[in-house]
């Protein structure tokens, strides 16, 4: 901003931005401390760029400097400021002649149907952007369902997502901005050469306005994102709270666990060490087992051998009954020869008797006989007799004998 007769401008001392900071006159150098945002259109406050507070009197007073203040839209920061042209004292400007305008009349024209081709290109970027804003906010709210399901805060992992969405929305709004703007500046073109410089200024204040409409979706769009992120917070918070309860019950069952866990554990070592003694008994008893089959198998090969000798003796029993029996059926004819021999014996003895006494009859008539031939074959008669009888008895003993020999047999 120029002062018109210093030639100089309005500058912020030193560039600093405290509050209170004296704004004065001073040589153009073109930073950002001598730059200011204000409309021409309407009452308006002069922001300065370098600091972005504002230009402020902060009392209506003749010959009271101003200040650099926060800016807070009060009476002493609003201003209206009315361009109101060159006052023709600067002689060294070179002003256009007739075929300036002219060329300038027909420099409009085409200006005028570029506007309207670029007015119709943004207005095809409006409507894509004005998609792209549904688009977004169905995604967003897909998205926070999804956060709110699983119980997470619903920035987490999403702040891409969420400049995006910002930069989309404020895209929208500064091209909605831009369409008022083309259309403002397409009805410039259409204007009159005298309105064209007013049109031209509400062109750049509509500008202005789409810089500022886009600062304003996006804040609008980080606010509602703030706003989300602390409802979710707030449920995080309450889902943290809950997790910590439970965390803390879980402990107290882990605890309990851990104690019966322990409990178990000396109980399982115990009948692990009673299971190793029952093993090593069970061990032993094998081994007494086993000897006492081994024992068993040799009683049994004792037995089986016992029953081999049994059996043959059986089978020479079955023999000697079978001579026994023969034996004793012999006896029983022997038995029965030598009863029929003594018999024989017995007849043979009273024979032998008979024969003697015949003998001595002959023996005693011999004796009767003196002498003679009579006597001496009566002799000879009794001789016979005698040994006649001898050989009966002979023949009796031998009986009686072979009848003894047979009884014995």
């Amino acid at each position: 901003m120029r002062g018109l007769s210093s030639g100089k401008c309005l500058d912020v001392r030193g560039s600093r931005s405290a509050n209170g900071t004296k704004i004065e006159l001073w040589t153009c150098h073109d930073t950002d401390g001598q730059r200011w945002d204000y409309s021409t259109t309407r009452t308006t406050s002069l922001r300065n760029k370098a600091t972005g507070k504002c230009l402020d009197l902060h009392k209506y007073t003749k010959g009271y400097d101003s200040w650099l203040w926060g800016c807070n839209g009060t009476g002493p920061q609003q201003f209206d400021i009315a361009p109101t042209g060159h006052n023709g004292a600067d002689n060294s400007l070179d002003y256009p002649h007739k075929a300036a305008f002219t060329s300038a009349s027909s420099e409009l024209g085409k200006a005028r149907a570029t506007a309207k081709s670029e007015l119709a290109l943004v207005k095809s970027q409006v409507a894509v952007a004005d998609e792209a804003v549904k688009g977004t906010d169905l995604n967003l709210s897909e998205a926070y369902r999804k956060a709110d399901a699983m119980g997470v805060p619903r920035g987490r992992g999403m702040l891409v997502g969420l400049q995006k969405a910002q930069v989309t929305k404020a895209s929208a709004a500064a091209l909605h901005a831009i369409e008022k703007a083309a259309e403002t500046a397409y009805a410039a073109t259409r204007a009159s050469v005298a309105d064209s410089a007013t049109l031209a200024d509400r062109a750049k204040a509509a500008a202005a306005k789409a810089k500022s409409q886009f600062r304003l979706a996006a804040a609008k769009e980080a606010e509602a994102q703030a706003k989300a992120a602390a409802d979710a917070a707030d449920l995080q918070k309450n889902n943290a709270k809950k997790a910590r309860d439970t965390a803390k019950s879980k402990l107290g069952d882990a605890v309990k666990a851990e104690v019966d866990a322990k409990a178990q554990a000396t109980t399982a070592h115990a009948k692990l060490l009673a299971a190793q003694a029952e093993e090593k008994t069970a061990k032993a008893d094998k081994a007494t087992a086993a000897a006492k089959q081994a024992e068993a198998a040799g009683y049994k090969e004792t037995a089986e051998a016992e029953a081999t000798k049994a059996e043959q003796a059986g089978k020479r029993a079955d023999a000697a009954q079978k001579t026994a029996s023969d034996k004793r059926q012999a006896a029983q004819k022997a038995a029965d020869a030598a009863e029929a021999k003594r018999d024989d014996a017995w007849d043979a003895e009273q024979k032998a008797a008979a024969a003697r006494a015949k003998a001595d009859a002959k023996d005693a008539y011999a004796d009767s006989l003196d002498a003679g031939t009579a006597a001496t074959a009566a002799r000879k008669a009794a001789d016979q007799a005698d040994a006649a009888a001898t050989d009966a008895e002979t023949a009796a003993d031998k009986a009686a004998t072979g009848a003894e020999g047979y009884a014995k047999d």
